[in-house]
């Protein structure tokens, strides 16, 4: 394995090992000991291999799951990302993430319009994307563009449980909720096949 990948993985696993320690019942205190210990390590070692992109999306993941104070330094990791690299994608995705923090909506939506076009079908993008649409008064785009991708026989069930979930929340705000539950049954069916 080269030293990037090696790089990469490790702050990868250091990450979701903190972010379990979120959503268990860890003390707060713990919780933050183990995002700095994180951010800290893969600052460390970005240092060393700077054109390492997966890793500076961890710790602007890392940045923004942390709290909301560490959102400035995320996008500003992103931004710099994306003006090296303006094909890529993640980057893109992540400062979607960053602007709905901070409900700024159609920036949300600009940056997921460029992700989907360099990660065309990706499920994830498009789902975020949908609920950008809603998020912007377009709900019936979003639900359009998910619906389209249901028609596609290149997904996988995991998959479309996704789209029906977030078709279900779409349906929820704009109070059509015979597609609601039509959505969660769907969801709740795939769910079965693959559990």
């Amino acid at each position: 394995m080269n030293p990037k990948t090696n790089n990469t993985l490790g702050s990868l696993a250091h990450l979701k090992k903190a972010i379990k320690m979120t959503n268990n019942s860890s003390s707060f205190l713990d919780v933050e000991s183990e995002f700095t210990s994180c951010i800290y390590h893969m600052n460390k070692k970005i240092e060393l291999n700077p054109e390492d992109t997966q890793l500076l999306i961890n710790i602007s993941i890392a940045y923004r799951i942390y709290g909301s104070w560490q959102l400035e330094r995320a996008k500003a990791l992103m931004d710099d990302l994306v003006e090296t690299e303006p094909n890529n994608a993640d980057a893109y995705f992540e400062l979607s993430l960053i602007h709905d923090h901070y409900k700024e909506h159609k920036e949300e939506l600009n940056y997921l319009k460029k992700a989907i076009k360099l990660k065309k079908g990706d499920v994830d993008i498009l789902c975020n994307l949908a609920g950008a649409y809603m998020s912007n008064g377009e709900a019936k785009k979003g639900i359009k563009l998910l619906n389209d991708k249901l028609e596609s026989t290149e997904i996988s069930d995991d998959e479309r449980i996704r789209i029906y979930s977030s078709l279900e929340y779409i349906y929820d705000t704009q109070g059509e909720y015979e597609m609601v539950e039509e959505c969660g049954k769907k969801a709740f069916m795939y769910w079965k096949k693959i559990n």
